[in-house]
């Protein structure tokens, strides 16, 4: 079978807008604009720690750096971050709160990270999405909503927080789950989407967790795990 591309007309030479020296600085100014110097110099002192090492240090570069990040807070490894505005003012991270190898922030409005959270390695949070546009170009205009994670929450690994989420404080977010809803306190979501499978006592037990968490991770996975993971 031959594919056949879609037929894409170009924009008619009367809607195409003129070359000046204005446009050119407004294109400039628009490539630039993802740029951060401080964000970009902090993550090039840190390309030389391995993974696992320098954690409170890698927090002190990114606190230096104009994001607030409360004491004994710890990076494994360098994050990476996008905004198309000022990204410093949009990151909040507590006390003692954790975050794992390879995790990714895109920070176009505010995301706050309670006390005692912990992230599993390649959690994504995503802050803006997109309406849905016309026929030519579907992708529309781009929406900025906040994510907040409170306090005591663990995500466990592989997890994408989508825009307008809430993870109330005490719950577990199974790895490979993609949040969309928010979550109530106290509760075990997984899934894709991720959907509350139970609430979690006060005190659960690590046998208990362990038991939720492998339920919930072979939701996701649509496999039964004999074990969660716990990274």
């Amino acid at each position: 079978m031959v594919s056949r591309k879609p037929n894409v007309q170009p924009l008619p030479a009367e809607e195409r807008p003129p070359l000046s020296l204005g446009l050119l600085r407004r294109k400039i100014a628009e490539a630039l604009g993802a740029f951060h110097l401080k964000l970009w110099l902090a993550n090039l002192l840190l390309a030389p720690l391995p993974v696992l090492v320098g954690k409170r240090f890698r927090a002190l570069i990114y606190r230096l750096a104009g994001f607030r990040i409360g004491p004994d807070s710890k990076f494994l490894d360098r994050a990476t971050f996008d905004a198309l505005c000022n990204p410093y003012p949009n990151l909040r991270i507590g006390r003692r709160s954790q975050i794992g190898i390879g995790c990714h922030f895109s920070l176009n409005a505010s995301v706050t990270i309670g006390d005692n959270v912990v992230f599993g390695h390649y959690v994504r949070i995503i802050t803006d999405k997109h309406a849905i546009g016309p026929a030519h170009r579907r992708c529309g205009e781009r929406i900025p909503l906040p994510v907040a994670i409170e306090d005591g929450v663990w995500i466990a690994s592989d997890v994408t927080i989508l825009p307008g989420v809430t993870i109330g404080a005490g719950s577990v977010v199974a790895g490979g789950a993609v949040v969309a809803n928010s979550v109530p306190p106290n509760s075990l979501a997984g899934g894709v989407p991720a959907e509350v499978l139970r609430e979690l006592p006060e005190g659960a037990d690590v046998w208990a967790r362990e038991a939720s968490l492998a339920e919930a991770e072979a939701k996701t996975s649509g496999q039964v795990r004999g074990r969660a993971s716990w990274k």
